[in-house]
Formats: structure tokens, sequence, C-alpha cells
């Protein structure tokens, strides 16, 4: 009996070890992560602003600093084949590994930044008469020399803020759904404007626009 005692107690005490250990050893691997989640901080990366010259920075510090076997090894079989392969990789590997989230904004940002994106509804195409100088239409254009223009009034500038204001000055506090807001860009220019007037529109929650075409 008292064999059968202490056989048990052996066993408790063996699977009370085991688990301590399964525990450090986590713990040590989501430390791991947690020192390779810092590499990705741009203020550790010096003056360099290349993505590759970036990467093999980070991944030096990796294999120099990071001593954890298990994270090693994860890293060893990771999908180097392109950016996006090898980010969706380290990130399903941590996770999986530890069993848990992984926390790393830097490492979301170097690799998948977030864009803002500008939402558009298409309703077809028409064709009708637009009179520039009725009191209910505000026609905004871009020139090919790369101005911007409200209702013919050159801005000062291109910056998101004086479009806004412009913009905003031609409402007049008007009821925006009663207005024509008509957009018209010159042969040749400057692409990068479009998301600055979208933007400017979309802040003072203005829903339809024309685009003419030529």
């Amino acid at each position: 009996m008292n064999n059968v005692k202490l056989f048990k107690s052996l066993c408790l005490v063996s699977l009370v070890a085991a688990s301590t250990a399964c525990a450090s050893d986590k713990e040590e691997l989501i430390a791991a992560s947690a020192q390779y989640c810092a590499f990705y901080d741009s203020k550790t990366w010096g003056d360099s602003d290349d993505t590759y010259e970036i990467y093999n920075l980070i991944a030096t510090k990796q294999q120099n600093e990071i001593s954890n076997a298990e994270f090693k090894d994860l890293m060893a079989t990771t999908d180097i084949s392109s950016f996006a392969s090898f980010y969706a990789s380290v990130r399903e590997k941590i996770e999986r590994a530890t069993g848990k989230p992984w926390d790393c904004d830097d490492f979301d940002h170097f690799y998948m930044p977030s864009q803002k994106l500008i939402s558009i509804s298409l309703n077809g195409l028409n064709q009708r008469r637009v009179d520039p100088n009725a009191e209910n239409v505000i026609v905004i254009s871009v020139s090919h020399a790369g101005d911007i223009l409200i209702a013919g009034a050159p801005l000062s500038t291109t910056d998101l803020n004086d479009i806004t204001k412009g913009v905003q000055a031609r409402i007049a506090g008007r009821d925006i759904d009663s207005l024509d807001f008509v957009i018209y860009f010159d042969e040749g220019s400057r692409g990068e404007m479009i998301p600055l007037i979208f933007t400017a529109l979309t802040n003072l929650d203005v829903q339809n626009i024309s685009l003419i075409d030529y």
C-alpha cells in the first residue's frame, strides 16, 4: 500500500515538474518573440531607409541576439519566398507556438502597412449639360500645371486643409445634397491630386460627385 502511495506521489511530482517546464519554455518563447518584435522599432534602424537593408539588419540582430532555440527553429522554417509570405508565416508560427495572439504593430507596419482608402460608389455614366456658373454647381478642376481651382479660382496651395477650406467656402453653409459637385482633370494633370480632393470632399460629408470625361 505504501508503495502504491509512493508511486502516485512520484507521478504527481513528475507531472507538476513537466507542467512547470512547459510553462517556462513557453514564457521563454514569448519573451523571444517580444525581443524579435522590438527589432522592428524604426528607432533601432539608424539612418537607413532601404527596406532590404533594414530587413538584413533585423535578420542579423535576430541571429546574434536571440538565444531561444525554439524561436530559432521556428524562424528557420518560415516562408521567405516574398515579404508578404514571410509576414504571414512568421505571425502564424509565433501565434501557433505560443498559443496566444502576437501583438507587434511595428512588425505589421513594416510588412503590411495600413493604407487610407476612400470608398467610392459608381452610379453609371450619363450625359448632361453642366453650367459651371450655376449657383448649385461646384466645379473643382486640376490644371496640367498642378493647380487646383474651385469655381475657376486657383487655390494658393494644394494642401489638404486649403482644399477643404476652399470647398467649404464655396458650399457656404448650404445643404450639400442640393449641390452638384463636378470634378475635372486637365490632360496631363497630376494624379496625386485625386486622393487629396476626394479626402477633402469626404471630410465635408459629400456623398456624390461627378467626373467630367472628355
